[in-house]
Parts: structure tokens; C-alpha cells; sequence
């Protein structure tokens, strides 16, 4: 660690060197000045921690020697040296913002417990202001991360509901293509299928033929149930359309909310909905229509 300089002033030669000796014994850096005038140009200069100056001299005196070090660096200490006892020369001193005084003649064990403890002090504020300086730089630096992650976490935000978005946009295609795929099997389940085993039912009587078109009509059945979970044979006279209605009444849509959905009026759709309650049977029947819906989902 580098040694702190101290800046010795008296105009008295004899009590200057006599406190280079002693300070300088003790292993101090020791700069001596013999007037005010020498003490500014040696401040001006810089790298002093401690000024110890003598109260009264010709000329620059120790308080102007005081402001001169406080405007050279506001963080130098300085002991003002006063041959005077009285108190309210050394109220005085203390108003000025000197950090201490010593009266002369000084006792040597004295100085050297000022000189130490005033270095000590330079040391200490010298260490507190690195570690602000360090914690300004840590803050600066946690606050530019702060703002790089808020901004990654604003496009991550941005970027993930672009993405559900999407994905809202693909399932409900998904579920559109479902449906009319759905629909189409069944139309043509009812349209082109079972019309023919109806006709090799009533054109036969062969019992194991018979057998067959049963096992068939079961095979049927199995296959579209998982689509629409209809399995009673007075559904398979539902339209395309209606078809299309009753699944959305099973998902508890409103006549408004169908309509929407189909782009058809709510007349209309109370039309197919009068027509499916008729084609299942609950027609003038006080019947929830979703209700019975789902109970023959169940049962199936």
C-alpha cells in the first residue's frame, strides 16, 4: 500500500524540524513547509492525507492554509497547531472545519496518536469511497440487466401469445375440419350405406345373410361413435346440418351462440333445432334437448 503523505507547516525552523524527526521516525511520509505561502504551492500539488499547520504565522496563516487544503480535496484531514491555551481560540479552530488541534508545546506521544488516528481515518473514508464506487458500478450494472431481461422477458411475452394466437387459430381449424369430416361420414353412412343394407334386409330371408348385416349395421355403429357418441338408430336421420347443431348443443351453446358460429339466423337454427327434437322424438316433450343429448351419450 502506498505511504499518505503529510504535510508538516511551521515558520518556527526549530519546531519544524523537531516534528520532521519525530514523525519521521515513526515511519511517516514527511513533506515540511516553512511558510503558508510554501504549504499552497506544495497543496496545489496534491497526494497530501494529513495537513498538521501551525495557528499563527506572517502572512498565510494556518486557517487560510485550512481552506486552501479543503479546496484542494474536501477529503484531507487537517490538525491546526496553537501555542495559544485559550478555549475560545480552539472553539474557533473547530468552527473552521479543522479536524483537530494540538496545543504547543506538544507532548510527542500526543501528535503521534492524532497523526495515526487521522490517517486512519483518511484510510477508512478512502476504502468506503471505493466500495460506493463499487456499488454504483454493480448497481448500474444489475440495473442494465434488469432492463435486458425486462425487455427479453416483453418479446418472450410478445412472442408467446403471437404463438397462442396461432395455435388458437390452427385448433379451431383443426376442430372446423373435425367436424365436417365428422358430419361427411355420417351423411354418408345414412346416405349411402344403410339405404343398401335396408334392401338386402327385406330382400332376403337367409338367416346367416341376415346375420351378417347385423354384424355389419353393430361394425357401423362402433365406427361413427366416437365421432358423434349417437348410437340410438333415430339419430341417423339427422341432416348434415343438424348433426353439425346437436354437437354444438351438447357443448352447451346458445341458439345465439350457434348462429354466430354457423352464420345462420336464430330462427333458422331454431327451425333445425325444433326438427332434431321431432326426428329423436322429444318433440312437445318438456325435455332439455342438451340434457337427453348427453344421457344418450352416456348410455351409448
Amino acid at each position: 500500500m502506498t505511504k499518505q503523505m503529510v504535510l508538516l507547516v511551521d515558520d518556527d525552523p526549530a519546531v519544524l524540524e523537531e516534528t520532521h524527526q519525530l514523525l519521521a521516525g515513526k515511519g511517516y511520509d514527511i513533506k515540511c513547509a516553512g511558510s503558508g505561502k510554501e504549504a499552497i504551492e506544495l497543496l496545489n500539488s496534491g497526494g497530501f492525507s494529513l495537513v498538521i499547520t501551525d495557528l499563527f504565522m506572517d502572512g498565510i496563516d494556518g486557517l487560510n492554509i485550512l481552506k486552501s487544503a479543503r479546496k484542494a480535496d474536501p477529503d484531507i484531514m487537517v490538525i491546526i497547531m496553537t501555542g495559544s491555551s485559550d478555549m475560545e481560540t480552539a472553539l474557533d479552530v473547530i468552527r473552521q472545519n479543522a479536524d483537530d488541534y494540538l496545543l504547543k508545546p506538544y507532548v510527542p506521544e500526543e501528535i503521534c496518536f492524532k497523526v495515526e488516528k487521522s490517517l486512519k481515518e483518511v484510510e477508512l473514508k478512502g476504502r468506503i469511497k471505493a466500495q460506493a464506487r463499487d456499488l454504483n458500478k454493480i448497481t448500474k450494472e444489475l440495473s442494465q440487466q434488469r432492463d435486458i431481461i425486462q425487455q427479453q422477458i416483453e418479446e418472450n411475452t410478445l412472442s408467446l401469445r403471437e404463438s397462442n394466437a396461432a395455435l388458437k387459430v390452427l385448433l379451431d381449424k383443426k376442430e372446423q375440419m373435425q367436424n365436417e369430416l365428422e358430419d361427411k361420414m355420417l351423411f354418408n353412412i345414412r346416405e349411402l350405406v344403410l339405404p343398401y343394407l335396408d334392401k338386402m334386409k327385406r330382400g332376403t330371408k337367409d338367416e346367416g345373410i341376415l346375420t351378417y348385416i347385423s354384424i355389419i349395421e353393430a361394425n357401423l355403429k362402433d365406427l361413427f361413435a366416437p365421432f358423434e357418441q349417437i348410437m340410438p338408430d333415430t339419430f341417423l336421420s339427422l341432416s348434415p346440418r343438424e348433426i353439425k347443431i346437436t354437437n354444438l348443443v351438447k357443448l352447451g351453446k346458445t341458439t345465439k351462440d350457434i348462429s354466430k358460429i354457423m352464420n345462420l339466423s336464430p330462427r333458422t337454427i331454431e327451425s333445425y333445432r325444433n326438427s332434431v327434437r321431432k326426428k329423436i322424438g322429444i318433440k312437445n316433450k318438456r325435455i332439455n334437448l342438451r340434457t337427453f343429448l348427453l344421457q344418450e351419450k352416456r348410455t351409448g
